[in-house]
């Protein structure tokens, strides 16, 4: 088998052919499609909305473009690296894991997703959707090449886990000093793990960055 017949993210549907009794009940089980790879024929897409019932969404962006159909570039959703505003309308209260697709909010309320558990951000045109989202569950964030000096406005104290990847642009101005560092944090005071695999995201050591949070910290007790 060739390696893009692999890695095809819908290649479990195959159940659904085996025999009528597997077929019926792959079609009766919701868990199975609350997981929707924003790629391949739309209608796909919405029938997944339907099977998955009630049940929380994950998200996510194809990892290759081959599998893109091109009824997705006039799909009413979004297209194939966003979601657009009338999808966000009528199912992010059903959405928990976002991974690596931007987010088109219409002007308007303010968006809600209470179920938002995990996010990946890869661009920045999400941010002032998310910026002033209502998120309340929200616990792990992956920035990937995304401006920390955008990010701060992101930032709940319901964040857990931050991860920081890719490059943050060589710009200094899009680099937080340490004293910005360290009011974001304690913007973030639920949060166990920091991850800055991107040395380019801060220029003084983690370790100053890790003594300096705990100084602070001791001295609010």
């Amino acid at each position: 088998k060739s390696s893009s017949s692999i890695n095809y993210p819908h290649r479990w549907l195959l159940v659904t052919h085996v025999c009528r009794v597997w077929r019926y009940a792959a079609l009766d089980c919701s868990a199975l499609w609350t997981r929707i790879i924003w790629c391949g024929i739309p209608a796909r897409v919405d029938a997944y909305l339907v099977r998955s019932g009630t049940r929380p969404l994950s998200l996510e962006a194809s990892k290759n473009s081959a599998f893109f159909h091109p009824d997705l570039a006039r799909w009413r959703y979004g297209n194939k690296v966003a979601i657009g505003p009338l999808f966000l309308a009528k199912y992010s209260h059903r959405i928990r894991n976002i991974d690596s697709l931007s987010l088109v909010s219409s002007r308007g309320p303010q968006l809600s997703l209470p179920l938002l558990d995990t996010i990946h951000v890869i661009m920045q045109s999400s941010l002032p959707a998310l910026s002033f989202a209502d998120m309340p569950i929200l616990k792990t964030v992956k920035l990937s090449h995304v401006s920390l000096q955008i990010f701060r406005s992101l930032a709940r104290q319901s964040i857990t886990h931050l991860h920081v990847t890719g490059d943050v642009r060589s710009d200094n101005r899009n680099h937080l000093t340490l004293s910005s560092w360290l009011q974001l944090l304690q913007d973030m005071p639920s949060l166990k793990e920091l991850d800055l695999n991107d040395t380019n995201a801060i220029h003084f050591s983690p370790t100053t960055l890790k003594q300096e949070l705990q100084t602070v910290r001791q001295s609010a007790q």
